[in-house]
């Protein structure tokens, strides 16, 4: 029997902007060493958690962009495989890396809020 307004009515691609899964490094600490712990600090909610109403997104999009500015996609990748080395491929490297920018984006876009997990246990 489906419950209207249920939660996985929410879970389609419509308001789902991405699920990025590592296998052995969980993707908060992809970006973490990607960036650097002073620029990952820098980063809007807490350690990969956050939940933004539409009117909130703007501005960590600004946060965001000052977090990765000065650092190269090609220095963030380095950065990272040092990290993972063999165990992530790079694709899923960029996933983890170009999720928050590219999320904040995607919910401007829409005109919705958004929310960031870092595990689906919370």
């Amino acid at each position: 029997m489906a419950m209207e307004g249920a939660l996985s009515d929410l879970v389609d691609e419509q308001h789902v902007f991405r699920m990025t899964i590592t296998g052995r490094h969980p993707t908060v600490s992809i970006v973490w060493h990607a960036l650097g712990s002073e620029h990952a600090q820098a980063l809007p909610g807490q350690m990969g958690n956050l939940l933004l109403s539409p009117l909130e997104v703007e501005a960590a999009l600004e946060t965001t962009r000052r977090a990765y500015e000065g650092v190269s996609r090609e220095e963030l990748l380095a950065g990272v495989r040092r990290f993972c080395r063999c165990s992530v491929c790079d694709d899923k490297l960029d996933e983890a890396v170009s999720f928050l920018p590219n999320g904040l984006e995607a919910a401007i876009a829409r005109r919705s809020g958004f929310l960031g997990l870092a595990c689906p246990q919370m």
